[in-house]
């Protein structure tokens, strides 16, 4: 891991920042949740919030859904019940999800300093599309790559390696000599392992959603105090 006073810090910028969407720029939780339990309720199955919570234990929407029903799914089953989880959200959005504090000053000022800015996220491209519709956030990004079409979802680099081809910054179009500078920003373990795969420089935010032990952290680049701080990592500022 890198201090922010760190002497190591070139004065260089990120050529591109990604970010993560649910839990690191929007407040996704509440939403989730409460989408969870009345998906449940729906088919006579009493769960608490708490319990949910303690359920989502996997990266895969499939996985933690055979978790809340206590079976495994047949794939008619889930895609029945994907659909009416997601109706049921879509009319939950503006009552539950918000951004977090002081990521829409941070997303203004990395645009007015012209450093590109893409979404990479594991919700599926009709909800991502209506999340960032909602939160007013589209402007700021130059790709948004949801997992639909890809066979191997993050943590797998593909979604991460199409939105910097797309981008210019790898593949044919990039022409530098040295490698595209990117910072991915996450809030779980999944997004340290994607940052990993896909060679990027990790930040985790503050509000992360897992523990960080000391072998975790020597997996992470940054770990700033406040999601302010993005800015001051993002450009190479030395404080």
């Amino acid at each position: 891991m890198t201090s922010l006073n760190s002497k190591n810090i070139e004065d260089q910028r990120y050529d591109a920042v990604l970010f993560d969407l649910d839990g690191t720029l929007s407040d996704s939780l509440p939403v989730i949740l409460e989408s969870r339990q009345r998906l449940l309720d729906n088919h006579g199955i009493q769960k608490s919030k708490e319990q949910i919570a303690d359920e989502r234990k996997s990266v895969l929407f499939y996985e933690e859904l055979c978790i809340n029903f206590d079976k495994k799914l047949s794939e008619q089953e889930y895609k029945d019940l994907s659909k009416e989880y997601f109706e049921i959200q879509e009319n939950l959005i503006g009552q539950y999800v918000r951004l977090f504090p002081g990521v829409l000053q941070v997303l203004q000022e990395l645009k007015r300093q012209e450093i590109p800015m893409g979404i990479i996220t594991i919700r599926n491209q009709e909800s991502t599309n209506k999340f960032v519709h909602y939160l007013k956030i589209k402007e700021f990004f130059t790709i948004i790559v949801a997992p639909d079409g890809f066979a191997h979802p993050k943590p797998h680099p593909d979604q991460v390696n199409f939105a910097l081809e797309q981008m210019g910054l790898r593949g044919e179009k990039w022409t530098q000599s040295r490698d595209a500078r990117i910072l991915y920003v996450g809030d779980a373990l999944i997004d340290v392992e994607t940052a990993e795969q896909a060679k990027c420089d990790c930040a985790i935010v503050p509000y992360a959603s897992f523990a960080i032990d000391d072998e975790v952290k020597s997996r992470i680049k940054y770990l700033p105090t406040r999601v302010e701080d993005l800015l001051q990592i993002a450009l190479h500022r030395t404080q």
